[in-house]
């Protein structure tokens, strides 16, 4: 027998019972079975995640196809998300992330902090990939991802997490939950840092976090309550010039020598439940944030301008949702609705001699109201046949002194048929999704110098929301001892919202073209270890302008990512994320390629009584990776590439002991 064999039959013993059809929550806004499931899921559980090098979210966010996070690690850097070619820099978000089904995300931007929660707190992930606008609004042009938490009282009473590594990189959490009855709690306490991998790339986390509950054999009925707190302080080195980072990928660009994030936030959620008969699930929710930014903008090479910016925002929102069944369970509904209100402060200040606070510039106040209904119906028409129908009504209201108001419908229809009964399920799905214009966008009033004595700003009070219209389709193993998936999409987005450099504003310009093929799946798996792979190719570019047809700057065309666990001797388990990406450019001309880059990690781990060891080691090869850049024109017009480099190899020793 060959080499080759020998590994297929030590892995792939197969377990002594097939898995059951899944069941998950995040593409219907309730629990359902995968096989009835329109759409493209991922899932990601805690025990997977305990086994490879994750120590945040935003890391277990990378093991799903279809989605990336930029500067995911825990070295400095503002995370990044990009879902199917919907890139927003930072300065936008496109991706809707949900904590335990609450929305978290900044008023302004839409952005979220996808380093907020850390890999320890998650017991499951879930992600639907492409526009959500049907059941979740404007900010899931991208997708959806849903973070599940470890429920009050759940888990060991007693925990404690300890680590620390390279660059100066140290954490602790400590955990203390008791299930009892009628009540169940939970407390968290978190902390983090790092001195960065680049000169002025520090980062510190300091958090907690309560949760009340009702015991493990819940009643019909029950309710929880959840509060945390977070301080983030963040410098930010800033990017390149592309000629510079080949000699060094450490040092920091003196003209960012000042940038500095602090800000924290105090959030809150009170839910309440009931799954007897007709499903009701309520929630309301709150957050307070307070913070203050320098940022340094380039406008040319080494010419830049900076201001500070102090921002207050106070948010509440408030959802309900009603599911249940009619006509012995041929007929699922859902029926729902959600408000919320988002208040902000912003102002801009000059900054003086060594970062300090100088003189107002500019500010502006106001809110943001959206108001929404959603519903959605499935009907099981024959044995192995579902058609699925739904839509959501969305109302933003802007009070920013020039008001705007903004509405729209996004249906979508879908169905999914599995032949014969059996674990292979056939699904498509079409829909219209819709982006609003963030607060930034619309009303940031931050002053640039003109040259000429005066200033202007970059966001423009009458923009329209994006729209973009999907079909995909795709084939799934939805049960059996292996998990397989195929999808192929289409997304055409109208009046999209970019940076016009001809009026220097956002501007609602041209339109563009998503096409692409993800495919997953579970290749090995048995008492011996796993292995897992993932592919997407992705096709994304104008459909009008002089680079019509062109991919699209810092998206990958190309990405497969493979993810091995294998017990090793002594007790030793290995974990193994291995991606690469491929077909980037730094502009939309494609007059400057980024190189392709391959990352290795690797964590081992031995457990022994309530302790348990680990040594994550990422990019294990040292590869010199470019995350993200742009080109620049400089003074002349010529254009000068800039990026952002990769961390380079690092090791992290840590334990955790519970009991």
């Amino acid at each position: 027998m060959s080499h080759l064999a020998l590994l297929l039959a030590w892995l792939s013993v197969p377990p002594p019972l097939l898995v059951v059809d899944e069941v998950v929550v995040v593409a219907a806004r309730h629990p359902q079975e995968l096989s009835r499931t329109p759409a493209a899921v991922s899932v990601v559980d805690g025990v997977t995640l305990d086994r490879l090098p994750v120590l945040s979210a935003a890391q277990a966010v990378n093991l799903l196809p279809g989605f990336r996070v930029l500067f995911a690690e825990p070295f400095g850097g503002r995370p990044m998300e990009s879902a199917r070619g919907f890139f927003g820099g930072g300065e936008a978000g496109y991706v809707q992330l949900r904590v335990d089904g609450v929305p978290v995300d900044d008023a302004e931007t839409g952005a979220v902090d996808w380093q907020a929660v850390a890999a320890a707190a998650v017991s499951r992930v879930e992600a639907a990939r492409g526009p959500g606008s049907a059941l979740y609004g404007d900010t899931a042009l991208g997708g959806v991802i849903e973070l599940i938490t470890r429920r009050a009282g759940e888990g060991p009473r007693r925990e404690i997490d300890f680590g620390g590594g390279s660059f100066g990189t140290a954490w602790l959490q400590a955990r203390a939950a008791r299930a009892g009855r009628p009540l169940a709690w939970s407390f968290d306490l978190d902390g983090r840092r790092t001195e960065g991998f680049r000169e002025h790339g520090g980062d510190e986390r300091r958090g907690a976090r309560l949760r009340l509950g009702p015991a493990a054999t819940a009643p019909v009925a029950a309710w929880s309550l959840d509060v945390g707190w977070l301080r983030h302080q963040e410098e930010e080195p800033g990017p390149l010039p592309l000629d510079q980072l080949a000699v060094t990928r450490f040092a920091s660009d003196p003209l960012f020598r000042f940038d500095r994030d602090d800000e924290q936030r105090l959030r809150g959620s009170l839910r309440w439940r009931r799954h007897d008969g007709v499903a009701v699930d309520a929630v309301a929710w709150g957050e307070s944030r307070r913070g203050e930014r320098l940022r340094t903008l380039l406008l040319a090479p080494g010419f830049a301008d900076r201001t500070r910016r102090r921002l207050e925002s106070d948010g509440a929102g408030v959802s309900a949702t009603a599911s249940g069944g009619l006509g012995g369970e041929r007929i699922g509904w859902l029926l729902g609705a959600e408000a919320s209100r988002d208040a902000l402060t912003s102002d801009h200040f000059a900054v003086e001699e060594g970062g300090a606070r100088g003189e107002r510039l500019a500010g502006v106040a106001g809110e943001r109201r959206r108001q929404a209904a959603f519903g959605a119906l499935d009907w099981r028409v024959v044995a192995g046949l579902q058609l699925s129908a739904g839509g959501r009504w969305d109302g933003l209201d802007d009070r920013f002194g020039v008001g705007a108001e903004h509405t729209a419908w996004s249906p979508r229809l879908g169905l999914t048929w599995r032949p014969g009964g059996g674990g292979w399920v056939v699904f498509a799905q079409g829909s219209e999704a819709f982006k609003a214009p963030t607060l930034d966008q619309l009303f940031d009033p931050r002053p640039f110098p003109d040259g000429a004595g005066g200033s202007f700003t970059l966001a423009s009070a009458d923009l329209a929301p994006q729209r973009a219209r999907t079909v995909e389709g795709g084939l799934r193993r939805a049960a059996g001892p292996r998990h397989l998936q195929l999808v192929a999409y289409r997304i055409a987005v109208e009046d999209e919202i970019d940076f016009d450099p001809a009026t220097f504003r956002y501007v609602n310009i041209g339109s563009s073209l998503h096409r692409g093929v993800e495919a997953e799946g579970e290749l090995l798996r048995g008492r011996r270890g796993s292995l897992r792979a993932a592919w997407e190719f992705s096709e994304v570019a104008p459909r009008e302008g002089p680079d019509a047809g062109r991919q699209l700057k810092n998206v990958p065309r190309h990405a497969a990512r493979v993810v091995a666990h294998v017990p090793l001797p002594a007790g030793i388990e290995a974990g193994l994320v291995a991606q690469r990406v491929a077909g980037r450019y730094l502009d939309d001309a494609h007059r400057f390629p980024m190189p392709d880059a391959t990352t290795v990690d690797l964590r081992l781990r031995r457990a022994s009584g309530p302790w348990e060891v680990r040594l994550d080691l990422l990019n294990l090869l040292d590869e010199e990776v470019l995350v993200v850049g742009y080109a620049l024109p400089d003074l002349t017009g010529d254009p000068v590439p800039y990026g952002y480099p990769g961390h380079p190899f690092a090791a992290l020793l840590s334990a955790r002991w519970a009991r």
